[in-house]
């Protein structure tokens, strides 16, 4: 029948048709058509391929991939790529046009012939492999594509991949070769001729195919097809032949799956069977079914369904040649597609005459109802009520949303998945159907709103979701179960759902073919409910519930039935069994083989009843046979089928009790084994009806067997309904406790498992479990317990049962033990103290009566039994420290070296010396080297103590400290040995001189290079001797500088001097300490001239000249040198160089307790004065920063370089802070021609000429702030520096300017100069708040620069400074360091030099001319 016809656009010829692997797409080929029809038989349209191509003439599909071949007249090719829909085109694969090709079945190779004569072997991406010449152009070539091994020319070795290629030449000859092996020659087949030399009496040679193992079809234009061999012994040989057209044969194509041939000519299609070769003249298709088009090609597709057949006219047909096996079942009932457009409907069980009903449509979904069937395709279903007439009795009609996947009836309702949705509703419309509608899942979450699979039973539906959920839906409650909700893990999808009839049971097959058996009313939760299948296949295709044996579940894997029984209660749990023979041993033990059975060949099982396998076949028909699992209990009857063996009567019996055994049919069994009447036979039944609970079968199996103890005690157990509890009774006859005490949990009485425990005399379980279940019966459990273990010497573990039985309390504290049970408990821990070794008890009673001399006594009686541990304890308590310690060094420790630790806690209150040194030994012994080495200490002996810190504790560092503080020559040796030996010379060094080797020393340090250790230990204590001979090695090493320290040290000065100067500007500092030592004026010149620049004519540093007057002590001049660099560098405008050389001389000066002359502070107040204007302006305090600019103009003139700058910012400050006559004063000084014409801003300079001229009536300053003077307390201008009563100058704040309070006073702790306490705090404070503000503001869009550490800084010196470090001093600490400041404990004669040295204001010179970088440097040292 025709099921298709391909539109298509043109009606040029079909040169070509190529099904895809898969069987989805069919390639359509017309000449001159640059585009490719793609068909698709899901959705039966065609959709262009643009191969923009102008002549294609060859297309052919992969048969492993999903690459499409399209071949040009001009030899091009293009590969078109289906999955990613991407096209690789190759130009110039051949020369001439593309005539045939064809891929291999392996391998993904193609191979192409063309008409310049060669035959390429391509890749599936185009590349050429092997490239071969042939004599005529090919018409066509195959690969041999493996159908069988002995197949290849020659009888090449069979391989993996396809190396055989067929190809037909000029329609004369086949040429065979092997393109693996090029040493193989081809081999050209040709054929008979009907007269010598004359053409072949079948015609020309028109189409070739291989099939089977070995062997070619070939078709002929004189309607001929033959069969010829290819295997090494009988290649060539015809093995069929036969003429099936009267003329042109045009072409075949030949059908593995049915066995047939299609073969077209110029009177239509014709099919022929490969197994007889003969044609099938029933399947013949003439000419005119095609519209009279000549056909030109036919093909099948992949599974073999589908003949296509294309014509000359540009049409393309598409016959069904082999009818889809589509079944259903309700039940007992079956329904199959019997033809197209017919399915027949019959009982499995009475197998009456089916009932025939006819549909509208051929369908591809089947679906059986109690009395419905619903036939489906694409997204449309008809549903048809199955009547006696078989008439089409349309009962509904459905258009659905989605193509429609799956249907399943019940009485009422159809359950329809289409895509990723399942809709429910009534099979028969009425006015209520809307209501009884719904769709599921209704939620939209992501892989939860995706069914994957669906189930349906008269009272429940089931779905699946590609999340592995799988839910339940009541249709009489029209509710969905939540709590029956079933969850799979592990992130697998439902595959499949197949509920046995009542919906009770329900196996579930997951994307990774997992399987499992959901039990939903068993109870005990969704995971108790959920048992694997082990051993199941791989693979599943369907799932049968036994109809007669609802116990019975059988799957299919598309070749095999494995079958398996489940038994929700067992005294296992939920059994689930794959069944297999059944072999009962002598002892009554029974081994089942689980295993599985084959199915008919091309049958597919449709339904079982009572082991009876009804299956559809290939050809759509149905056929039975019996389970051989099950072929001995098989009731025998006119539609059973008969067992495949036939056994004789003993055997049979036997077969059947192991077949009713693995089947769990029991009664089946008894009935059996009355017949065989043997004790293995009883014993296998007796166990199985104990192991599935089976009271009533147990008793009179063991009836049977004479067993009255066991009959009595499961007569107790026959009125238990509880089926987990019964499943404890049993296992606890079969002593399972294990198992009994789980199902006694599980089951309605939980405190059965408490019981059996305790009639078992099991107290640690029973303990256990009485925690949770009865809390009243603990202590009684914990005094017999105790007393159990008393009894077994367990004497510990008895202790803490009878402790425990009299503290156990219940959940609000109340106490549980009785009186009486308490006495008992308590006599537990009398006898279980001191008596009988146990101490605790004992300990705790001595402790409640508290006396030391118990304590003694107790601790005597306890070392008597050994019980040293104890002892030790109590003599401690007792204050026996020495006993307590004799007790550990003589018994614990040497028993136990882990004691140690122990004992050292006690060992300080212990004098007596051998006691530790015996501890000592004691602990090096047990490698406790630190203990150890405390207890030699506390014995006194310090060499022990260094010997184990260096050989032991590596403690080589206080080992030296200890050696270092006793000065022992041992010791020091010993160290110094060590050192030696660990190359540690240094170490080694010290430690021989400290042990008085000095040669020893000297040696070692000499060959090792490490002199400069040997005097740094020596340090300035370093003997005449021994600083020559050092001075003497590093002048023999050119080392001047060290050479001339230690020539300094042993008095050598003048040559310490030279090598000093011999180094040049890096041993300047060494040269003037020696000068400093020797006092001598030689010395003094020579280094003098060193530094002037005499000898090289480079003048030094005039620090230099600075530290040689301090190294000689010669103070006034360092200070005046100092401020004569500092002059000269604020002459050239360096006031922050002049203001660092000030502070430094002050404070070093002060460091070395040598007065400071006032001329230097003054010009430290006026420089720092002028370095605070900036920073006050800048905090907007204009009143200070007016102060200090008047302090600074009226000592301009010592500002020569910014004379006019430093005036008008005097003029502005003054302004801003209301000082009018001020301003006014130093604005009438900047008119004065001098300095009138050095004005830049012309601006600026009009302001202050303003200011003169606008002279103010009000010309008066605003009166400054006052504060107490710190020298007589009178309040006086904050900006003053001179006590009005005392005249003494007053300390300067390095923060503001101001002169100092005597009770806000503290020192700068980087630079060590006073500033007022409470402006230093708001000077940091004022730098870290923008920094704390940045914090709270969360401002996360801060540039990396603004984000970096905020860090306030010494007003004077410019280091950082925390405001932790402020410190407020005293008023007496204050008054001191003001006298110290005005020099006032100096006697009058130096306050008399200080007062020359102030008239002579720094003008005289020192004795010596230093040159320096500014032009008035020159003259500094004049007078020298």
């Amino acid at each position: 029948d025709i099921i298709d016809e391909v539109p298509m656009t043109t009606s040029s010829q079909i040169s070509g048709l190529s099904w895809d692997k898969d069987g989805d797409y069919l390639a359509i080929l017309q000449d001159g058509n640059g585009v490719v029809p793609l068909w698709s038989l899901q959705s039966r349209k065609t959709i262009p391929l643009e191969t923009n191509l102008r002549d294609p003439t060859f297309i052919a599909w992969s048969k492993t991939g999903s690459q499409l071949a399209v071949g040009t007249a001009k030899g091009n090719l293009l590969i078109y790529n289906k999955m990613t829909k991407k096209k690789f085109p190759i130009v110039g694969k051949h020369g001439k046009k593309i005539s045939c090709g064809a891929w291999t079945a392996v391998g993904n190779k193609l191979v192409l012939g063309s008409e310049d004569k060669t035959l390429t072997i391509s890749s599936e991406t185009g590349d050429t492999l092997i490239h071969t010449e042939l004599k005529h152009h090919p018409l066509e070539t195959y690969f041999s594509n493996n159908l069988g091994s002995e197949m290849r020319v020659g009888g090449a070795r069979p391989g993996t991949e396809d190396d055989t290629v067929s190809a037909n030449l000029g329609g004369k000859s086949l040429l065979l070769f092997n393109i693996m092996d090029e040493s193989q020659d081809p081999m050209e087949l040709t054929f008979a001729s009907r007269e010598k030399n004359g053409p072949c009496k079948y015609g020309q040679l028109t189409h070739h195919q291989w099939y089977d193992e070995g062997l070619l079809m070939i078709g002929f234009s004189e309607g001929w097809i033959i069969v010829v061999s290819t295997k090494p012994n009988e290649i060539g040989e015809e093995k069929h032949s036969g003429k099936f057209h009267a003329r042109d044969l045009i072409t075949f194509a030949y059908n593995a799956y049915l066995k047939r041939v299609a073969t077209a000519g110029e009177d239509g299609v014709r099919l022929l069977s490969t197994v007889d070769f003969k044609e099938i003249r029933s399947d013949y298709i003439p000419s005119t079914d095609l519209e009279d088009g000549r056909v030109s090609h036919v093909t099948w597709s992949p599974d073999g369904q589908i003949l296509t057949i294309g014509t000359e006219s540009g049409n393309v047909y598409n016959f069904l040649a082999k009818m889809a096996a589509l079944n259903a079942y309700y039940k007992s009932t079956i329904a199959y597609l019997s033809s197209l457009r017919e399915v027949s409907v019959m009982d499995s069980i009475r197998r009456t005459r089916p009932v025939d009903i006819t549909l509208k449509i051929e369908p591809t979904v089947l679906a059986l109802g109690a009395r419905h069937i619903a036939a489906g395709m694409n997204n449309r279903v008809y549903y048809h009520r199955i009547t006696t007439t078989g008439q089409n009795n349309v009962v509904n009609e459905q258009e659905y949303l989605g193509t429609v996947r799956k249907i399943i009836l019940n009485q009422s309702f159809a359950a329809v998945l289409t895509d990723a949705k399942v809709m429910i509703h009534p099979i028969e419309q009425s006015a209520e159907s809307q209501k009884k509608t719904r769709t599921f899942p209704g939620r939209e979450e992501g892989s939860y709103a995706k069914v994957t699979s669906i189930a349906l039973t008269d009272d429940f539906l089931y779905y699946g979701t590609e999340a592995g959920t799988v839910e339940i839906f009541n249709i009489a409650e029209w509710v969905v179960l939540s709590a029956a909700e079933l969850r799979l893990s592990g992130g697998t999808s439902v595959r499949q759902i197949h509920p046995n009839a009542s919906g009770t049971r329900i196996v579930i097959v997951d994307s990774s073919n997992n399987t499992y058996l959901f039990n939903p009313v068993g109870g005990g939760g969704v995971n108790k409910a959920i048992t694997r299948f082990e051993e199941c296949p791989s693979v599943v295709q369907s799932v049968l519930w036994d109809v007669g044996q609802s116990h019975v579940v059988t799957v299919f894997d598309g070749k095999m039935l494995h079958t398996y029984t489940y038994a929700p209660y067992s005294v296992k749990g939920p059994l689930l069994l794959k069944l297999g023979p059944v072999e009962i041993a002598e002892d009554g033990s029974v081994a089942l083989i689980a295993n599985a059975c084959d199915m008919p060949s091309a049958s597919i099982p449709v339904i079982s009843v009572d082991g009876v396998i009804t299956c559809q076949t290939a050809s759509g028909s149905l056929n039975s046979f019996v389970h051989p699992f099950f072929d001995q209990l098989a009731p025998p009857g006119p539609n059973t089928p008969k067992p495949r063996g036939a056994k004789d009567e003993s055997t049979s019996l036997r077969i059947k009790f192991g077949q009713a055994l693995g089947l769990l049919l029991l009664e089946v069994a008894w009935q059996a084994a009355l017949e065989l009447n043997q004790t293995q036979y009883w014993l296998a039944l007796s166990g199985k009806a104990m192991e599935l609970l089976n009271i009533d079968l147990a008793c009179r199996v063991y009836r049977q067997l004479g067993d009255a103890g066991m009959v009595m005690a499961l007569q107790d157990c026959a009125s238990v309904e509880d089926k987990l509890l019964l499943a404890g009774h049993i296992s606890l006859l079969f002593s399972d406790y294990l198992h009994a005490q789980e199902f006694f949990l599980a089951s309605s009485k939980p405190s059965r498992a408490l019981e059996m425990h305790r009639d078992l005399l099991h107290w640690d379980e029973a303990l256990a479990l009485s925690q949770s279940l009865a809390t009243e019966q603990v202590p009684e459990i914990c005094t017999k317990y105790g007393q159990q273990l008393e009894f077994q010497e367990r004497v510990d573990d008895a202790l803490k049962m009878f402790t425990s039985a009299v503290n156990a309390q219940d959940a609000e504290g109340n106490y549980l033990c009785s009186e009486e049970l308490s006495v008992v408990a308590s006599a537990g821990v009398a006898r279980c103290s001191l008596r009988l070794g146990n101490v605790r008890q004992g300990i705790r009673l001595a402790t409640e009566i508290n006396d030391k001399k118990l304590y003694e006594e107790c601790g005597d009686i306890l070392d008597g039994q050994k019980l040293h541990s104890d002892a030790a304890a109590l003599f401690l308590k007792a204050e026996k420290y020495e006993k307590a310690a004799t007790m550990y060094t003589r018994h614990l420790i040497v028993s136990d070296m882990g004691r140690i630790t122990e004992a050292a806690g006690i060992m300080d209150r212990v004098n007596n010396d051998q006691i530790h040194t015996s501890f000592a030994k004691a602990c090096e012994k047990s490698r406790r080297y630190e203990e150890a080495a405390r207890a030699y200490a506390r014995a006194k002996d310090i060499d022990e103590v260094v010997r184990i810190k260096l050989n032991h504790l590596d403690q080589v560092a206080e080992a030296f400290e200890l050696t270092r503080e006793a000065c022992s020559t041992a010791s020091a040796t010993r160290v110094a040995e060590f050192c030696e030996k660990d190359r540690n010379f240094r170490g080694a060094i010290e430690f021989y001189l400290m042990a008085n080797k000095q040669e020893v020393a000297f040696k070692l340090a000499q060959s090792e290079n490490l002199v400069e250790i040997y005097t740094s230990v020596q340090g300035d204590h370093i003997s005449v001797e021994d600083a020559r001979k050092v001075a003497a090695y590093y002048e023999k090493m050119n080392d001047y500088g060290k050479a001339g320290k230690f020539y300094s040290l042993c008095g050598q000065y003048p040559r310490a001097l030279k090598l000093y100067l011999q180094c040049g500007d890096k041993e300047i500092d060494g040269a003037i300490e020696v000068v400093g030592k020797s006092q001598n004026e030689n010395l003094t010149h020579q280094l003098i001239d060193f530094l002037v620049g005499e000898k090289d004519g480079v003048p030094k540093d005039p620090n230099y000249i600075y530290r040689l007057y301090m190294a000689l002590r010669k103070y006034e001049d360092a200070a005046k040198t100092a401020l004569i660099i500092a002059r000269q560098e604020q002459d050239m405008g360096n006031y922050g160089l002049a203001h660092a050389v000030i502070v430094e001389t002050i404070r070093q000066l002060e460091d070395e307790g040598i007065k400071v002359s006032l001329q230097l502070r003054t010009h430290f107040v006026l420089l720092h004065s002028y370095t605070l204007v900036k920073r006050l302006v800048k905090t907007g305090d204009h009143a200070g920063a007016a102060r200090m600019l008047l302090r600074v103009a009226q000592n301009v003139s010592k500002f020569p370089q910014h004379v006019v700058p430093i005036l008008t910012s005097t003029v502005i400050e003054c302004q801003r802070a209301g000082l009018k006559a001020s301003s006014y004063e130093y604005a009438v000084m900047l008119m004065r021609p001098e300095h009138r014409s050095k004005f830049e801003d012309p601006n600026l300079k009009r302001k202050i000429e303003a200011i003169v001229r606008r002279k103010s009536s009000n010309t008066e300053d605003v009166q400054e702030d006052t504060s107490p003077c710190p020298i007589s307390g009178e309040s006086i201008p904050m900006s003053a520096l001179e006590c009005p009563t005392t005249r003494d100058a007053l300390p300067m704040c390095v923060v503001t300017g101001r002169h100092m309070v005597a009770h806000d006073w503290c020192f700068c702790p980087v630079s060590r100069f006073p500033a007022l306490y409470s402006e230093y705090v708001k000077y940091i404070q004022a730098i870290l708040a923008p920094k704390e503000e940045s914090k709270d503001s969360g401002d996360a869009l801060q540039s990396p620069r603004s984000a970096k550490k905020v860090q306030a800084l010494d007003p004077v010196t410019g280091k950082p400074v925390q405001l932790s470090e402020l410190k407020k001093i005293s008023g007496d600490e204050a008054l001191k360091y003001i006298q110290k400041y005005n020099n006032v404990k100096e006697d009058k004669k130096e306050e008399a030099e200080d007062g020359g040295n102030e008239e002579n204001d720094g003008n005289s010179s020192p004795p010596k001319r230093l040159n320096g970088k500014g032009p008035s440097k020159g003259n500094m040292m004049n007078g020298m």
